[in-house]
């Protein structure tokens, strides 16, 4: 157990030291997207579980077995302490359009926090690695984090468990991106990451409960 805590605090200093990083915005010109690479991706997590938790996905440029531009993402805003549901009106999760230096980049591991637990995988996740060239503009996916809720020693209702899937939600949030940049209306090519659950072996978290049978959560709708 002592390990586990160790483990856990070494990756939440590593989240902490990482952060979004440079993305496209309604002032970004064709002259930024032609010399760089852009990765369109969103960070979302279940809705029952509302603002009572906050996922985190790593992802960073492959450097040998190290990683370099490491870049944090997260499923809601979060504004000293005040969190946000994000870029869905009917769910919770935001939508990156992140400017990168081409390359080749991996998807690193995941965990999510709630109240002063942290959630982090018992073993590394798989390590998803994709390419990007200069000019272009790549959809990988939506990592979804869905949440398991128990109860604390006292009863009150806590995140218990979590497990991440990799889905296509192209169609919604291709559309938030484009909304957030013009600059790449149009230009966005799906290039998509393993569809299904994240994780080696069972589906089990730091805490080892199994976690029961899940259909995939359904896609956020804008009003």
């Amino acid at each position: 157990m002592q390990r586990l805590l160790q483990r856990s605090l070494v990756l939440w200093v590593f989240f902490l030291s990482a952060c979004a990083g440079p993305q496209l915005s309604q002032q970004s010109t064709s002259a930024e997207v032609d010399k760089s690479g852009t990765l369109v991706l969103s960070v979302t997590h279940d809705y029952d579980t509302g603002i009572r938790a906050m996922a985190t996905v790593v992802i960073g440029r492959v450097a040998g077995e190290k990683n370099e531009d490491v870049r944090l993402l997260k499923s809601l805003r979060d504004v000293m302490g005040i969190r946000t549901r994000g870029d869905y009106e009917n769910g919770y999760g935001q939508v990156y359009v992140l400017t990168v230096q081409p390359g080749r980049y991996r998807l690193i591991s995941w965990s999510t926090k709630s109240g002063y637990a942290i959630l982090t995988p018992k073993d590394r996740p798989p390590q998803y690695e994709f390419e990007v060239g200069p000019g272009e503009i790549i959809y990988l996916g939506s990592i979804n984090v869905i949440h398991a809720q128990g109860k604390s020693i006292i009863g009150f209702p806590v995140v218990a468990d979590a497990l991440p899937q990799i889905l296509d939600r192209s169609i919604e949030d291709v559309g938030i991106a484009e909304a957030k940049a013009p600059v790449i209306r149009g230009l966005v090519k799906k290039r998509l990451l393993p569809q299904g659950w994240w994780y080696f072996g069972k589906p089990e978290t730091q805490r080892a409960i199994e976690m029961p049978p899940i259909t995939p959560s359904p896609v956020p709708q804008r009003r």
